[in-house]
């Protein structure tokens, strides 16, 4: 059985082909001894003009002898190409696993700044003094914070109460004391709602007496 030959140039492999081709190859021109050649037979690449193998035509008396048998040498090495590698998401956080769960001391506080201001509709200034000087000294003051500002407006409020008494001589007093108790309903109101969404509400034209 005829040997199949392999060749390499410039990086590039040709072949297989028979003895008889590269003899004609190489007399057209087309082959060069700098060429390298494999076949099973060789135990690496060896260029043209090594090779044992006589390229060139053998005369009418002459044979080529047969190779002897070797073992076939390991496959030309072929470019490097590694594996994908797949990076994994990191695990996430527990807190994140649980979804953005709100810590339990914070739900209390909003809850307390609500009932501030729900309180302030019943009992005036009372509830939200209460409340102010239970939490106060708290690390977290958003509860103190409501409770400042809805003692701060009922402060306001009983004076405007005041004011309306004594303008109640003059009959004005009693209509301005109903503009004075629906105002600080609507913004008790409205400062509840804030204070479930997490803000502190402003009262408007309140004096902020208590800091």
């Amino acid at each position: 059985m005829d040997a199949s030959y392999h060749i390499n140039r410039d990086g590039q492999s040709f072949g297989p082909y028979a003895l008889h081709d590269l003899q004609e190859f190489y007399k057209g021109g087309r082959l060069l001894d700098a060429d390298l050649v494999w076949a099973e037979h060789l135990t690496e690449w060896t260029s043209l003009g090594h090779l044992p193998e006589r390229v060139a035509a053998p005369a009418a008396n002459e044979t080529l002898a047969e190779p002897a048998a070797i073992a076939p040498p390991p496959p030309p090495p072929r470019a490097f190409s590694p594996a994908p590698v797949v990076v994994s998401a990191p695990p996430r956080h527990a807190a994140e696993q649980r979804g953005n769960a709100e810590p339990a001391s914070a739900s209390t506080d909003k809850t307390l700044a609500v009932m501030v201001h729900v309180l302030s509709i019943f009992f005036s200034w009372v509830g939200p003094l209460v409340i102010y000087l239970i939490k106060k000294g708290d690390a977290d003051t958003f509860a103190a914070d409501n409770a400042r500002e809805a003692l701060n407006f009922q402060i306001t409020i009983c004076i405007l109460y005041l004011v309306c008494a004594v303008l109640a001589f003059v009959l004005i007093g009693f209509f301005l004391l109903w503009i004075v108790m629906l105002s600080n309903l609507i913004c008790c109101i409205i400062a509840a709602v804030k204070a479930s969404n997490g803000v502190v509400y402003k009262y408007p034209l309140t004096l902020r007496l208590v800091r």
